[in-house]
């Protein structure tokens, strides 16, 4: 393995011990019900498992950093958090092309194991979406405290505050997510735009394969 790349793994396990316990804890439930599940249905069940412990820790850690915390995690875990987004990105994607293939074949299925599959549905597709925020969340603040000249921020929020915490990033990305915009903040650095674009069109995307997903459910029930 490249020297980079074990440097970048050493670094989320480091630093991002929340993500390696949800991965694990996903590992373990994928592993527990491959033998008696599809392999599929196992993927999307594990999926779940890993998307919502990891929902809980980071919407843990939003509640309880303070903002000198958020800069000390940005100078250690810059390169890692971008993998970690990368495997957010392509993990969600994922999950909804297993989807199609799980909501196949659903007429045959007694109305107790429908209710199971919406059920499991639904899940997964309220935690994938609530994922790509919050992973955004996360990859806003790294790249904000990356720059080193604090005295022209990357982003300027409406109270003109030089170091937010991860309620302004969290607010700033999951206005993209839901509106396409970014409100009443601005933005002031190539980086910035970059990563807004690429959120805009994953969410937009996104929102289009649930939207199907909706429809392909909705036209079940007739």
């Amino acid at each position: 393995m490249p020297r980079n790349d074990t440097h970048i793994l050493s670094a989320i396990f480091r630093t991002k011990p929340h993500f390696i316990v949800s991965l694990l804890i996903a590992t373990a439930t994928f592993l527990i019900l491959l033998p008696s599940e599809k392999a599929l249905l196992s993927f999307i069940i594990s999926w779940n498992a890993f998307s919502w412990v990891y929902l809980l820790f980071l919407f843990s850690k939003i509640v309880g950093s303070r903002k000198k915390d958020i800069c000390q995690e940005t100078i250690n875990a810059d390169e890692s958090a971008k993998m970690v987004l990368f495997f957010l990105l392509i993990g969600c994607f994922v999950s909804l092309l297993v989807l199609f293939f799980v909501l196949g074949g659903h007429d045959a299925l007694s109305t107790k194991d429908k209710i199971f599959q919406y059920s499991l549905t639904a899940s997964t597709l309220i935690s994938s979406w609530l994922l790509l925020p919050m992973g955004y969340t996360m990859h806003y603040a790294h790249l904000y405290y990356s720059n080193p000249n604090y005295s022209e921020p990357w982003l300027y929020f409406p109270e003109k505050t030089l170091k937010p915490d991860y309620s302004d990033f969290m607010y700033f990305s999951f206005t993209i997510a839901v509106a396409s915009q970014t409100a009443d903040v601005e933005i002031a650095s190539t980086p910035m735009r970059r990563a807004v674009l690429l959120q805009s069109i994953v969410s937009f995307i996104f929102n289009m394969a649930i939207l199907g997903l909706c429809i392909n459910i909705s036209a079940s029930f007739f």
